[in-house]
């Protein structure tokens, strides 16, 4: 059992549950504390900087650069997670998109100052097989153990905060939907004190120390890989979608200098599983003006012609073949079968 990982979930648990002020102060003093000790690695080694290191820039080709990026893509899990604080966060429409982009750029350009000046330091084969790269070329630079130790330090700082950050959007986003009713009220349950869902972060944070603690690390990352990859895809698509059956909906970017009807999206519409939705989505259309109870209702009625229309929507997408089923729900069920 990974009794370490276990405890850093139950400390991130506890954070979150004292309140988002709290939680928030301390994020930003753990982004602070390991943005200073990767800065202070990229100093350390520009002075041992050898351009040799770099001829030839891409020995492995575009393969060794396309495989490398699926290792790259890691760094830029989470920064989603800041929408989910929409409804916490002053000027929404304003600070979010900021923030996004702002985290995006940092993350980029800290990430390239670290490889370039990681690279300049030790040759690419010394990476290979090496564990604790970065450590190790502290200690070979200086001499010493004690940078190696700081950059340590850091990194548990960083694992703290990406966890502390993760646990935060996972909550909102079961508080929303919970909210909507598509999942159970639990998690929508907002402490009167504290103002925060208790309830529903004590849930994750039992499920993720389950997670943490008993599975083992390789196969949780390559459910993280998969995960992420899955949730992205489907908000693009959803995107493209609402853009065409809801074009009327309040939006802060109104096409992103782009013309509504692009030829691309409208030869994906034209597959059957899409007109389909189009068709039984309608009342999305009216959900920006809606109220109470009948926003309720409209919600209802877009979540079940979703979950109605996704099977065959992805099946027509595929190429799969279509049975008509006499049981289906109101005799208008598509079931898939091998063609």
């Amino acid at each position: 059992m990974n009794l370490p990982a276990v405890v850093l979930v139950l400390l991130c648990a506890l954070l979150l549950v004292r309140g988002v002020r709290e939680s928030a102060t301390a994020n930003v003093v753990m982004v602070v504390v390991k943005i200073a000790v990767l800065l202070f690695f990229a100093v350390v080694a520009f002075t041992a900087f050898d351009s040799g290191n770099f001829t030839p820039f891409a020995p492995m080709g575009v393969a060794g650069v396309s495989m490398a990026a699926s290792s790259i893509f890691f760094s830029f899990i989470g920064l989603d997670a800041v929408s989910t604080a929409g409804e916490e966060v002053r000027d929404a429409r304003r600070n979010l998109p900021l923030a996004i982009i702002g985290a995006l750029v940092v993350v980029t350009v800290v990430y390239l100052l670290v490889a370039f000046s990681a690279v300049g330091a030790q040759p690419a084969e010394g990476f290979e097989g090496q564990e604790a790269g970065l450590a190790v070329i502290l200690e070979d630079v200086t001499g010493s153990s004690w940078p190696a130790i700081v950059l340590a330090a850091g990194a548990v700082v960083s694992i703290f905060s990406v966890t502390l950050v993760t646990m935060y959007g996972q909550t909102r986003i079961l508080y929303s939907m919970s909210r909507d009713g598509m999942v159970p009220q639990f998690f929508s349950r907002v402490d009167a004190r504290r103002r925060t869902p208790v309830r529903g972060t004590v849930a994750v944070a039992v499920f993720v120390g389950a997670l943490a603690g008993l599975v083992p690390l390789d196969f949780l990352i390559d459910l993280t890989s998969m995960g992420t990859l899955v949730a992205f895809t489907v908000v693009s698509v959803g995107v493209i979608v609402l853009r065409r059956i809801a074009p009327d909906l309040p939006r802060g970017v109104p096409g992103a200098g782009l013309p509504r009807r692009a030829g691309a999206v409208d030869r994906l519409l034209r597959v059957p599983g899409f007109r389909a939705v189009r068709r039984d989505l309608r009342p999305v259309r009216r959900l920006a003006g809606a109220r109470g109870g009948a926003l309720r209702d409209l919600r209802a009625q877009v979540l079940e012609a979703a979950a109605g229309h996704l099977g065959r929507l992805l099946t027509n997408l595929c190429g799969v073949g279509h049975s008509r089923t006499r049981a289906g729900v109101a005799g208008n069920e598509w079931l898939p079968t091998a063609g």
